[in-house]
């Protein structure tokens, strides 16, 4: 009998352990994948990006007075705002929030053994160089991006100016044509 309930203890305990040993496992995991995060810039890449972000916003809001003056008020006005979209977008909760987010989706597609080789891999001299180097690339990037991103847009310009010219000269022939047809109806009466 005693046997028996040794037996069944252990058979009720045994998967609260592997449940718990799974949850520290789990914990570890979720570990590595965010010290993966902050070794290869990701955490340095959003706040950069929160940066963008409020650069972005000023120049809209000097876009959108160009013309008008830029006195206190109306700086303060801008500021207030930009400072409300930077809060409702990019607050350090937030960027907390991207990483947690961002964890589970790494775990989903790494492995722990591709987890540890990464880690390892921005721990070393060629992984520090690298995320050293991320922000100069990524700023090359942007800055070719935006040069291509403005040439597609003079592209998209000239296309849609051409697309409406042949529209009205569609529209314009379709009138022509219905007025020739009612004229030789009328003719014909």
């Amino acid at each position: 009998m005693r046997k028996a309930a040794v037996f069944l203890s252990a058979l009720l305990v045994l998967p609260l352990l592997a449940a718990a040993a799974d949850d520290q496992g789990q914990a570890g995991r979720e570990a590595n994948v965010r010290k993966m995060i902050e070794l290869s810039g990701g955490t340095k890449m959003i706040t950069q990006m929160k940066e963008a972000i409020k650069k972005m916003t000023a120049s809209t809001a000097k876009h959108a007075l160009e013309g008008e003056n830029m006195d206190d008020e109306t700086q303060k006005i801008t500021q207030k705002y930009s400072q409300r979209m930077m809060d409702n977008i990019l607050s350090d909760e937030k960027i907390n929030g991207i990483i947690d987010m961002m964890v589970p989706i790494y775990a989903k597609y790494l492995g722990d053994k591709e987890i540890d080789d990464i880690v390892a891999f921005y721990e070393s001299p060629s992984g520090k160089k690298m995320t050293a180097a991320t922000p100069k690339i990524m700023g090359d990037y942007m800055g070719k991006m935006g040069e291509l991103q403005k040439s597609w847009m003079d592209s998209i310009k000239q296309d849609s100016e051409d697309m409406k010219a042949e529209l009205k000269a569609l529209s314009d022939k379709r009138k022509a044509d219905k007025s020739k047809k009612k004229d030789e109806e009328d003719n014909n009466k």
